[in-house]
């Protein structure tokens, strides 16, 4: 595999490209951060260790220390809001999709000043808000084993209805409207059904109706039911198909249609906390999770299709990336991105608690 840190341009060159480019230079300088300890919040294990190594030597090599809080949206918001703009507990934090309303009402996010993140404009105006933004795409279809489906004598599923074959019956799970996946995969059930958003009564239905053998909540578990063969079949998000196919797992993925198009994306967002002494270091560490070098580097080790349509071009040249990822700016296209903000998340969750689990 390619090494992304390898390509770093010296200082000079970077302040070049960037008077060039925006008519100003880059606010980059080596120790302009001298002293500052930026505090993040975002999740644990690997996810965080990949933050290390791809967005922060470039706040390093200014003199900034970054520390992590690990820990999901909803207990880094609640966090937040306990503190009540005193003590903050950290600088910048990130965010699901289905976290993003909360976020907003409680108005504990800084407005971000744009002009200090010059690599923003090289993402899609929608991934762009006052409040927060967008450093990576995750792209939701039907992972599957194909040496099962195939000795199965099944063809590849292509809507959520052939989950139900008989064949699959106990080996199928379905994601947890808890989580993010559990969202949008609820939404292509929901369109498949004839419904629409926001009822989702539809998809509740369908769901009962095919009586899946469990409901995850955890991508890792999830992960290990498919390496020991207990989980044949799952909605789930192409990066974990990326993940698996490098571990010698024999899946892949099928985008169902949803609404014309086929997938269903959700982004991860960063925001920056409101009252934080450290705006300029969280402005950076932006400003690094949106450059090529970190862009592509994590869509390569997580599988998740990069904001940048440059750094999606990049890994064009990686054919496991190309067949499992939408990297076209064709292909993205195509992809259904849902009115998140039309969904009463903790609401669709109760409901499915109750409908689906609880029987």
């Amino acid at each position: 595999m390619e090494n992304y840190f390898s390509r770093t341009l010296p200082l000079a060159a970077v302040l070049a490209v960037g008077i060039l480019l925006t008519g100003g230079p880059v606010p980059v300088a080596a120790g302009d951060l001298d002293g500052v300890t930026l505090t993040a919040a975002t999740w644990g294990g690997s996810w965080r260790k990949r933050i290390q190594s791809t967005v922060v030597p470039a706040l390093t090599k200014r003199g900034a220390k970054v520390v992590f809080v690990s820990g999901n949206p909803h207990e880094n918001l609640a966090k937040l809001v306990a503190a009540r703009g005193n003590n903050l507990p950290f600088d910048i934090i990130e965010i699901s999709e289905n976290n993003r309303k909360d976020f907003i009402a409680t108005s504990v996010l800084a407005k971000i000043d744009y002009a200090q993140i010059p690599n923003s404009k090289g993402i899609d105006a929608r991934f762009r808000q006052s409040y927060m933004t967008a450093h990576s795409s995750t792209i939701d279809g039907i992972v599957y084993n194909m040496d099962k489906f195939k000795e199965l004598g099944l063809n590849p599923p292509a809507k959520y209805a052939d989950l139900a074959n008989p064949k699959l019956k106990g080996r199928v799970a379905f994601p947890n409207p808890k989580v993010a996946q559990g969202i949008k995969n609820m939404v292509g059930l929901l369109y498949e059904e004839g419904g629409k958003i926001p009822d989702f009564s539809p998809a509740l239905s369908a769901a009962k109706r095919y009586n899946f053998a469990s409901y995850y909540t955890s991508s890792s578990k999830l992960f290990a039911q498919f390496k020991a063969g207990d989980v044949w079949a799952a909605p789930w998000h192409a990066g974990w198909a990326v993940r698996g196919r490098k571990a010698n797992l024999p899946i892949s993925i099928v985008f169902p249609n949803v609404d014309g198009k086929k997938g269903i994306l959700s982004n991860v967002w960063v925001g920056i906390v409101k009252g934080t002494k450290n705006s300029k270091a969280a402005h950076a560490f932006i400003e690094s999770y949106l450059s090529l070098v970190a862009q592509e580097a994590l869509g390569t080790l997580n599988g998740a299709r990069p904001v940048s349509q440059v750094a999606a071009n990049n890994l064009q040249s990686d054919p496991l990336l190309m067949e499992l990822l939408p990297l076209t700016q064709e292909a993205i296209s195509k992809v259904y991105f849902p009115n998140y903000d039309a969904i009463d998340f903790s609401g669709l969750a109760d409901r499915f608690n109750r409908e689906v689990i609880a029987k």
